[in-house]
C-alpha cells in the first residue's frame, strides 16, 4: 500500500490518498531522528569483512564466511533484536571500506548471485528505525516500511559519493515490523547499510527447541482440561 498524496500549490494543503494510519516520517538527520527514539539499539556490522554469509543472519547465527573462511559470525556478533536477510535467496555479505567505518552488510548480484530486496525484520515492533547508506548502493534506493496493517514505500536519490547519508522512518503507533531495501538502479550492490539503529522490539527469539515445547505445554494443557471435564 504506497503512500500518495498531492499537494495543491499555493494553498499548503495536503490530499492523502490512504488514511492517516499508513503515515511514515521520514529521517535525514540522525541527531534528530536519535534524539526523538529515545533508548536504540545500534548495529555497526563489526570491523571486517565476512563473506559470503548465509541469506539470512542475526545475533544467534553461528556461521564463517565461505570465501573467507578464518573469519566467522558467531552468537553475539549481532546485536539482538533484527534479523537481516534476503528472501528470495543468495548470500549476504559484511564487508568493509568503501566510506563506511569499520564494516557494513550489503548483497551483489551481479557476483555473488544475491537476490534483491534486503529484509531488515524486527523481533518485535519499533517506532524508530533508520540507518547510514552510500553510492555504492546505487540509486535511487527503494526503501519498503512494513507496519501492522500494511506498508508504505518511496524511492530515494542517493548522493554520488561514497560520504555517509542516513536515512530513517519512524511511526508514532510504534507498529514498524521491517523494511525492505532493494536499488533501481544498481552500481554493484544493490544494498549497502551501516550504523543500523532502531528502539523498542523484543530481544529475544525463541529457539526452534523452545518453541516446541511451549507448544507440547499447551497442549497438555488442553488435554488435562478435557480430561477434568
Amino acid at each position: 500500500m504506497r503512500h500518495v498524496a498531492l499537494l495543491l500549490l499555493g494553498t499548503g494543503l495536503v490530499i492523502s490518498a490512504q488514511p492517516a494510519v499508513a503515515q511514515v516520517t521520514v529521517w535525514n538527520d540522525r541527531p534528530a531522528f536519535t534524539a526523538s527514539a529515545g533508548p536504540v539499539t545500534l548495529e555497526t556490522f563489526g570491523d571486517r569483512a565476512i563473506f559470503a554469509l548465509p541469506s539470512s543472519i542475526n545475533a544467534n547465527t553461528n556461521a564463517c564466511g565461505t570465501l573467507t573462511p578464518g573469519d566467522c559470525v558467531t552468537p553475539g556478533y549481532l546485536q539482538p533484536g533484527i534479523t537481516y536477510s534476503l528472501p528470495n535467496g543468495g548470500p549476504l555479505l559484511i564487508d568493509a571500506g568503501g566510506g563506511f567505518s569499520g564494516a557494513f552488510l550489503d548483497a551483489a548480484t551481479p557476483v555473488y548471485g544475491s537476490i534483491p530486496p534486503l529484509r531488515l525484520a524486527l523481533w518485535g515492533s519499533a517506532s524508530f528505525i533508520g540507518f547510514d547508506t552510500n553510492i555504492l548502493a546505487g540509486t535511487p534506493l527503494n526503501v519498503t516500511v512494513f507496519f501492522t496493517g500494511g506498508s508504505w514505500s518511496q524511492e530515494f536519490a542517493i548522493a554520488n559519493a561514497l560520504d555517509m547519508q542516513f536515512l530513517g522512518f519512524s511511526r508514532a503507533a510504534g507498529d514498524i515490523t521491517a523494511i525492505e531495501l532493494e536499488s533501481r538502479n544498481p552500481a554493484f550492490f544493490f544494498a549497502a547499510v551501516d550504523n543500523v539503529t532502531f528502539n523498542g522490539g523484543q530481544t529475544v527469539v525463541p529457539e526452534p527447541s523452545t518453541v516446541v515445547l511451549v507448544g507440547a505445554g499447551l497442549l497438555g494443557l488442553v488435554a488435562s482440561r478435557r480430561r477434568a471435564r
